[in-house]
């Protein structure tokens, strides 16, 4: 955590800015890469979320190396601080999505299943949208999608405008004939192990 906060942290409310909180331009690979994969472990939801600016500023060639690391930050929440850890999962998803992945179709539908109440709408609106850009592969999500769009018209204050974002993403997803090429992550996982 103290070395969370010491590299990376951001918050302009707070006097105790990180080393690397501005950029991580010309840091080593050497350096960086490790310090990621140990930092993606770290038990604060808080201090694990000052990594979303630097994740998501990582070039190709460093988020090949950390994959595996970053699926596991998203999959599994920082036990300690848990209001405060969306936002490096957040990051992930999107850096999953952006970058084609194929296991982040599952692991988009294990948060979407998983997250903790507090700003569980705000975020469904934002991870539920993600899974169109995996074009055709992502219509087996839709049995899931409706699974989860009955349990919330079955609240006693259905959310109307998390309702419409999955109901416009299942037909989006229905409708879909885009071909879109998928990467497994258990290359980089396997590149990794060699590499260790």
């Amino acid at each position: 955590r103290v070395l969370c906060t010491a590299l990376f942290q951001a918050s302009p409310y707070r006097p105790d800015k990180g080393l690397l909180a501005d950029s991580i331009d010309g840091v080593d690979d050497k350096l960086l890469i490790p310090a990621l994969k140990k930092l993606l472990y770290c038990q604060g939801g808080a201090e694990r979320s000052m990594l979303a600016r630097p994740v998501g500023k990582l070039t190709q060639a460093q988020l090949d190396k950390l994959w595996p690391d970053l699926a596991y930050a998203l999959r599994e929440v920082a036990p300690s601080g848990i209001m405060s850890a969306s936002g490096i999962r957040l990051a992930i998803a999107g850096l999953l999505a952006d970058n084609n992945i194929e296991e982040g179709i599952d692991l988009l539908l294990e948060y979407l299943k998983v997250q903790k109440g507090h700003g569980n709408r705000d975020r469904t609106k934002k991870i539920v949208p993600m899974l169109k850009q995996y074009g055709v592969h992502a219509k087996r999500a839709i049995p899931k999608l409706e699974e989860y769009l009955k349990k919330l018209e079955s609240e006693r204050r259905p959310p109307a405008d998390v309702i419409a974002v999955i109901r416009e993403t299942i037909d989006a997803l229905r409708a879909t004939r885009q071909e879109v090429e998928l990467e497994s992550i258990r290359e980089h996982q396997q590149a990794n192990e060699k590499e260790d």
